[in-house]
This record gives C-alpha cells, structure tokens and sequence, in this order.
C-alpha cells in the first residue's frame, strides 16, 4: 500500500482485501453501508452477483466510486473493498496565453498552445460592448502541435473585446478568457487649398467640435462648427490659422 505508482490509462481499478490473517474474508450489509452509498451499486463490478456485494469466500472485490474516504468496520471477518481511479482527462488544447495590442495597422492578437489534440483551429470573437453580440471576424487553423498563433484585426472599433473560441474536430469547442482592446483614434486635420482665391476653405477632421480661424495678431475672426467646406470670403488677404481642439494649420486667403 505504501508503493506509488502511475495509471498508464484514463482509468483504472484498485482492490483492497481486509482479513483476519486467517483467510477469511466477507462483509455484511451494515459494514459496506458505512462507505457509503454508490460503492456497491454497479452491479457489473466484483465477486458479487447482487448489489450489495456480499462475499464468502477469501477474495477481492472492485467497486464504483466509493462516497466514503474511509471504511470503518466492526466484527468478523473484515471486509473487501475497492474504488476506481481516473487519470486526469487529456486536454485537446492547453492555451499558455492570450494577448491583443493595439497596433498602427489595427488589433494584434496573439496567443500560444503548449500543446495541440484533435484540434481543428480558432475562431476569433469580438464584441463592441460587454453585452454587445460577439461576432465572427476571422478562423485560424490549428497546427496540430504546440505553436504560436497570430491574428490581425484590420477594422477595430473604438472599443474591442476579443475571445477564441477553440474548435475540435469532433465538434466540441472551449472559449478563451476574454480580452480588451482600447484603439486610440489617430487625430488629423487637413485645410486645402493652402493658398485660397475662390473664397471657400475644405477641412478634413476627425474631431466633431468647434473651429476657430484666427489672423497674424491674434485675433479670433471666425469661430463655428466643422464643416467639410468654410465660406472665407468676407475675410481680407492675408495669412490665418484654423484650430481645431489642440490642432491648428496654416493658410493663406488672397
């Protein structure tokens, strides 16, 4: 009893065998009732041809696994007992990690497998809000080993939750834990053209605020919300600058 040893497969059946040191062995109700309920039940399992697994003989019996940890038993002769023993499950797919960057270029995903089972590959989630709908924006196929895996999501919202749904080939699947991604608006403002003679001045902006155009002293002379096109024409010759927010440009008016 005191000698470990390793299960080579996912089950595997133990028996122990309480005597006397006579011989004899056996068990009664009372003292199997004590391990309780389940541990003689299956009745595919032992010596016993009933379900309570009663014994004459000298002898082992296997037995389901047993509610009790311990079996206390009293009189003669003592009792047979025995329990199965499961090995962990084999997991398809162990995912060490899962990252996402915001990147010029949009969200980088990336995430590694320690190891890699009848898997068929990962779908890739993502979500605008925590009770948005997830969507499928993309599938990797798995490499059938432990690798390393990317993925680029080239049209990110504002706001960004990522998962992997890993899939297997039988059908089954797990979903990754899941993770957020915040993509920083790049801010651009635009004024053409730099020199204008027709009296209108085209703005491109991301920013959704007032404008204000001031000249060489200072002066706020026009102030009003964006637009895509500017009516400069009451404004005399000379050199401004367009601010929009924190961002500001040059042009002149002739």
């Amino acid at each position: 009893m005191g000698t470990s040893f390793t299960i080579p497969t996912t089950k595997a059946w133990v028996g122990i065998t309480f005597d006397d040191n006579t011989g004899a062995t056996g068990i009664t109700q009372a003292q199997i009732d004590l391990l309780g309920q389940g541990i003689y039940n299956p009745i595919d399992r032992g010596s016993s041809t009933d379900g309570f697994y009663r014994t004459t003989a000298a002898g082992s019996f296997f037995s389901n696994n047993p509610v009790a940890t311990f079996g206390y038993f009293s009189g003669m002769p003592l009792a047979n007992f025995g329990w199965e023993l499961n090995a962990p499950a084999s997991v398809p797919v162990e995912l060490m990690f899962f990252n996402a960057y915001a990147k010029p270029q949009g969200n980088q995903l990336v995430w590694e497998t320690a190891s890699e089972l009848n898997n068929k590959g990962f779908q890739i989630e993502r979500q605008s809000a925590t009770n948005a709908p997830w969507e499928i924006i993309g599938f990797v196929e798995g490499k059938g080993k432990a690798a390393q895996y990317e993925f680029t999501d080239n049209a990110p919202l504002s706001i960004n939750y990522y998962r992997l749904r890993q899939m297997d080939n039988d059908g089954n699947f797990k979903l990754s834990q899941i993770v957020s991604v915040l993509q920083k608006t790049v801010k651009q403002l635009k004024v053409y053209p730099s020199i204008v003679t027709n009296g209108f001045l085209t703005v491109e902006t991301t920013e959704l605020g007032d404008f204000q155009i001031f000249n060489t002293l200072g002066q706020q002379v026009l102030r009003a919300k964006v637009a895509h096109q500017i009516d400069i024409s009451f404004l005399p010759k000379g050199n401004y600058i367009l601010k929009i927010d924190d961002q500001q440009v040059k042009f002149m008016k002739q």
